[in-house]
């Protein structure tokens, strides 16, 4: 299938297993350069954690300056922010369990607008 991304330039987050790599690998077999991240650097070629925007903006600017521009962003980052330091339990009870809900769901869309915005 040709989905015409010859010569483009792809970000894709979190792409260092899984659903992230399936599409990156995807990407590149549609002639596209795919820049693939992910938050360890032994793992990941432009590592970042886009859930930082002062990462997530640096991640985009080195990407289109060393790939000359950047086409296609595909944010599959996951995680839980509740893993990060300072954000333990006991700052978001676990008597709101919407919350958990919450911090599970947004970390794709969150890093997706520092992505963007950047």
């Amino acid at each position: 299938m040709d989905l015409g991304l010859k010569d483009r330039v792809a970000l894709v987050c979190g792409a260092t297993r899984g659903l992230g790599r399936a599409v990156a690998e995807s990407l590149e077999r549609e002639g596209a350069r795919v820049a693939v991240n992910g938050r360890d650097p032994a793992t990941a070629p432009f590592p970042a954690d886009v859930t930082v925007p002062a990462q997530a903006e640096a991640l985009v600017h080195r990407v289109a300056g060393e790939l000359g521009r950047l086409d296609v962003l595909f944010c599959n980052a996951g995680g839980v922010w509740a893993q990060k330091p300072g954000w333990d339990a006991g700052t978001f009870p676990s008597a709101r369990p919407w919350w958990k809900w919450w911090r599970k769901s947004s970390v794709p869309w969150i890093a997706a607008r520092f992505c963007c915005s950047a």
